[in-house]
């Protein structure tokens, strides 16, 4: 049983944003924060300078910490939906979660910002004078204000982001039995109208299928795999493998146009 778990999760989170979030949270937090750590110790004594400020590289092992684990977390979620990896841009149900991570990936860009500026002041021999209050209170509050626009920016592009995305049920033009106008008051064929939903639905971004002019390669090869009327609606209904579910995406008649389009279509 534990054996059987096992697969279906390997098959759930195959060639997804999950592989990205995974190693990314290895590679910078377990290998990466061990690099910083040996720069902060090594560089002052190589140099025979003293580190420049340590409540700065403080500061940059947190915002490391905090934008890295916040981004990865991200990329985890969307991989568990079936988000794909090695796209440039995702599917557009994926962009609420994508632009949620944009504070952490501003957070994660200042911090190096602020490890860069410490090494370069170290390597310069610059000395902060123990007794300067004001130029602590300055650069503090230098961190802070960047921090602020930092997460403000973030909030600001989720929020409009959420305001102009598309409702989570596709409105198609001309779908059937959705009340849309069609051309001319003439009823389109199904196939038509499944060619347009597998369009504005993503579809073309995973799979190959001729007929609708796409090359995926993260989806099975339709065009290879012709499934049957019936598979089609089911699989794009309930979902498989890494692919998500559709049901509660798209309407009932927007799922059997597009499992008609795409049972007609393949191989042709």
């Amino acid at each position: 049983m534990i054996v059987n778990a096992t697969i279906a999760f390997d098959q759930v989170i195959h060639n997804t944003l999950w592989i990205v979030g995974h190693f990314h949270q290895m590679a910078l937090l377990n290998i990466g924060l061990v690099i910083f750590a040996a720069l902060y110790y090594y560089v002052p004594r190589v140099v025979g300078k003293p580190l420049y400020s340590e409540g700065m590289a403080k500061a940059h092992v947190w915002l490391t910490f905090i934008g890295a684990t916040g981004n990865s977390a991200l990329w985890l979620w969307q991989g568990l939906d079936g988000a794909p990896r090695r796209f440039a841009v995702l599917p557009e149900h994926y962009d609420a979660t994508t632009r949620a991570a944009l504070p952490f990936a501003a957070l994660l860009a200042v911090g190096q910002l602020v490890f860069v500026w410490n090494m370069a002041q170290t390597l310069r021999g610059a000395e902060r004078r123990a007794g300067d209050a004001a130029l602590e209170v300055a650069e503090a509050a230098v961190l802070l204000i960047t921090l602020a626009l930092a997460l403000g920016a973030g909030a600001l592009g989720f929020y409009i982001g959420r305001e102009t995305a598309p409702e989570k049920t596709k409105t198609v033009v001309g779908a059937s039995g959705g009340g849309a106008a069609t051309t001319g008051g003439a009823a389109a064929q199904p196939s038509a109208e499944g060619k347009k939903v597998f369009a504005s639905a993503g579809c073309g971004g995973c799979h190959t299928l001729r007929d609708a002019g796409s090359s995926g390669t993260v989806g099975p090869n339709l065009d290879q795999a012709k499934p049957s009327l019936a598979r089609a609606q089911e699989t794009v209904t309930n979902g498989r493998g890494a692919m998500p579910a559709f049901k509660g995406q798209l309407t009932d008649d927007q799922i059997r146009d597009v499992a008609e389009y795409v049972s007609q279509a393949a191989g042709g």
